[in-house]
């Protein structure tokens, strides 16, 4: 079982339908049936999970399952979801946490960052990968990593492209948590022109680290 944190994720695509365990919707607070108002948080989890080994191959790990949430809306909901993901059934008996969380966006001007800080620690003592896209800040040079990726439980990733070499956009390290220097990012995966999952049924490429966080979390 995976976790992602996103705009949400189609759960009727041919290449997903039945393998989302739950769905959180961070801005009512409420388990719903699955929905994706852009297209990002589908792109995402068809990496994850999308798919199967003979026909359709773009998930890494396509008999896994998800729990998923609907949550980029605002930091109130993003946080609102890494609180969920520790305890999906809010039953503290039940140990059905997902093993690694995908998280593909950033808390770049967030009021208090330290909240964002806090709840990596919480997934990290829970026994969760916490898998952050790097940051697509990668042309500003070097101390590039977005928020909160510099974390040093954030496992975050790099986009590399078709040749191997990391891609232009992708955010240099090191990352700067706290007035100290950590390494990142942790890994790099390809993040270039990535073929998976959109609402409606479709398929399509896109690019960013956002793409290469989701091969890390589906290999785990």
């Amino acid at each position: 079982v995976v976790g992602l944190i996103d705009t949400g994720v189609d759960g009727n695509h041919p290449a997903l339908k039945g393998k989302i365990l739950s769905f959180f919707d961070a801005r009512t607070g409420q388990i719903t049936e699955p929905y994706d108002k852009g297209d990002h948080g589908t792109h995402t989890a068809g990496t994850m999970l999308g798919g199967d080994r003979s026909r359709t191959l773009i998930g890494m790990a396509p008999d896994a399952r998800l729990i998923a949430s609907a949550a980029l809306s605002s930091y109130d909901h993003m946080l609102r979801a890494m609180e969920f993901m520790v305890d999906p059934d809010s039953d503290p008996q039940t140990a059905d946490m997902p093993r690694a969380i995908n998280n593909s966006w950033n808390c770049d001007g967030a009021p208090d960052v330290e909240l964002f800080y806090k709840a990596i620690s919480a997934w990290e003592a829970a026994g969760i990968l916490p898998v952050f896209s790097a940051g697509n800040s990668g042309r500003r040079g070097l101390r590039s990593i977005t928020k909160p990726h510099e974390h040093p439980y954030a496992f975050a990733v790099g986009a590399t492209g078709p040749d191997g070499r990391i891609a232009d956009f992708s955010s240099r390290g090191p990352g700067v948590f706290r007035g100290q220097e950590t390494h990142k990012p942790d890994l790099t995966a390809p993040g270039v022109d990535i073929e998976s999952t959109l609402p409606g049924g479709e398929f399509g490429k896109m690019s960013g680290t956002s793409m290469a966080a989701p091969h890390i979390t589906g290999a785990t």
